[in-house]
C-alpha cells in the first residue's frame, strides 16, 4: 500500500511539474509571438519608408533598441504626392486612423493627434483644440499675441496626404488654410508667416520657402530651402539648405541665413530645421550623423562657437528668456516624447509633460506662459467599423 501511495505521489509530482513548465513557455511564446511584435510595431509605427531607420539604444542598458524611424520617417519633408485640389475647409467629421494587424487580430485604431495648450504653470488647467478632420497635425507655433496657433495638417496622414498650413483661434474657431505646405512660422508682428513647400505637393510651382498673409493671400517664394524662421527683429531669415533626404530630418543640410527677400546668404553650421534665439545672438538646430543620434545644437552666431544640448530631434523651441529649450527627445531611458532643456553652467535636460501620449513639436508662447504640442487626446478614437 506504502508503495503504491509513493508511485501516485510521483506521478502527481510530474503531470504538476510538466504542467507548470508547459505554462512557463506558453508564456514565453506568447511574449516572443511574431503577432504579439506585429501588433506592437504597427500600433507605435503608424508609418513605414525604405529609407534607413535609425535606432537609439540607451546607454549602458540591456533593453533593446529604441526604433526612432516613427519620428524621423513619418514626416517625410512635410511632403506627398498626391493631388492638392479639394476643399478649403476641413470635413466636419473625426477621423480615426485604422491599421491592419495581423491575420488574426482585429483592427488596430490609431488615436487622431490634437492639438494642447499646455499652461506653464502647474496650477492652471490645460486645454484642447479639437479639429475634426485631420488625421495627423504637426509644428504648432502661436501668434505673437498668443491668441492664434498655426501648424501643418494631413487629411489622411502623414505620407498619405499633402501637408497643409492652417491657423485657428486658440478655442478652434476661425479655422483657415492658408496654402499647400509645412512648417508655419508667424512673423514678430503677426502679419504675415513662413512656410516650406516641396514640388511634390504642387507639381505645378516650385518647392522652397514662401512668405504669405496671415489671411492665406500675396503668396510669395522667397528661395530655395526649407524649415524657415524669422530673426527677432523680422529682418532676416534662418533656414536648412540642401542635405540628403531621409525622413523629416536631412543628413548634411546646411543652416543658412539671409535677408527676407532671400539675398545676403550666409552658411552657419551643418545641420536642419533652425530656430531663432529671442536675442537673435543663437540658432538652435539639429544635428542628424549616419549612425548617431540626433542631436540639439546652438550656435552662437557671432562667436561661432557650437554647443551640444542634448539628444533631440526636429526643432527646438526656444522660451522668451533664452534660458530654455523645448523639443522632442527622451522623456526617459526607453521612451520618446517631448523635453525641455535648459542652460545653467550647461546644458541639462527634463522630461516635459510625460503624462501625455505621443507628446511632440512643444513651443512656447511670446509671454511664456504657455507651451502648445501635438498630443493623442483621451477619448478621442472610436472603434473600426466594417
Amino acid at each position: 500500500m506504502s508503495i503504491l501511495r509513493r508511485w501516485i505521489v510521483h506521478v502527481s509530482l510530474g503531470t504538476v511539474l510538466l504542467l507548470a513548465a508547459a505554462e512557463t513557455r506558453s508564456a514565453d511564446v506568447a511574449r516572443d509571438s511574431p503577432h504579439r511584435a506585429t501588433r506592437r510595431l504597427r500600433t507605435e509605427v503608424a508609418t513605414v519608408d525604405e529609407q534607413p531607420r535609425l535606432l537609439l539604444e540607451p546607454a549602458k542598458s540591456a533593453k533593446p533598441q529604441l526604433d526612432l524611424s516613427t519620428d524621423l520617417t513619418r514626416r517625410r519633408d512635410g511632403v506627398a504626392p498626391l493631388s492638392t485640389s479639394g476643399p478649403t475647409e476641413p470635413p466636419n467629421r473625426e477621423i480615426a486612423q485604422v491599421q491592419k494587424g495581423a491575420e488574426d487580430e482585429p483592427e488596430l485604431v490609431i488615436t487622431p493627434h490634437t492639438i494642447r495648450v499646455e499652461p506653464l504653470d502647474p496650477k492652471r488647467e490645460g486645454s484642447w483644440i479639437v479639429l475634426p478632420g485631420f488625421s495627423e497635425l504637426g509644428s504648432p507655433t502661436f501668434s505673437p499675441d498668443g491668441q492664434w496657433v498655426a501648424f501643418d495638417a494631413y487629411r489622411e496622414g502623414y505620407n498619405n496626404s499633402p501637408s497643409e498650413c492652417w491657423v485657428a483661434q486658440r478655442d478652434g474657431l476661425g479655422l483657415r488654410k492658408l496654402a499647400v505646405g509645412a512648417t508655419p512660422r508667424w512673423s514678430p508682428d503677426g502679419k504675415t508667416l513662413l512656410f516650406m513647400r516641396d514640388e511634390a505637393n504642387d507639381p505645378t510651382r516650385k518647392g522652397g520657402i514662401f512668405r504669405i498673409d496671415r489671411d492665406g493671400t500675396h503668396e510669395t517664394r522667397i528661395r530655395d530651402g526649407r524649415w524657415p524662421d524669422w530673426s527677432p527683429d523680422g529682418k532676416m531669415i534662418a533656414f536648412s539648405l540642401g542635405g540628403r533626404p531621409g525622413g523629416g530630418l536631412r543628413t548634411g543640410a546646411t543652416i543658412c541665413t539671409a535677408n527676407t527677400d532671400g539675398s545676403d546668404l550666409r552658411e552657419i553650421a551643418i545641420g536642419d530645421c533652425p530656430s531663432w534665439s529671442p536675442d537673435g545672438k543663437k540658432l538652435a538646430y539639429c544635428v542628424r550623423l549616419p549612425g548617431e543620434r540626433p542631436e540639439i545644437r546652438v550656435m552662437d552666431i557671432e562667436e561661432h562657437a557650437e554647443a551640444v544640448v542634448g539628444t533631440g530631434w526636429f526643432r527646438a523651441n526656444w522660451s522668451p528668456d533664452g534660458k530654455s529649450l523645448f523639443a522632442n527627445g527622451l522623456a526617459g531611458p526607453d521612451r520618446i516624447g517631448m523635453v525641455q532643456f535648459t542652460v545653467r553652467n550647461h546644458w541639462t535636460s527634463d522630461p516635459y509633460m510625460p503624462e501625455f501620449e505621443r507628446p511632440s513639436s512643444p513651443c512656447p508662447s511670446a509671454d511664456g506662459k504657455l507651451v502648445v504640442f501635438i498630443a493623442k487626446r483621451p477619448g478621442a478614437a472610436r472603434k473600426a467599423t466594417k
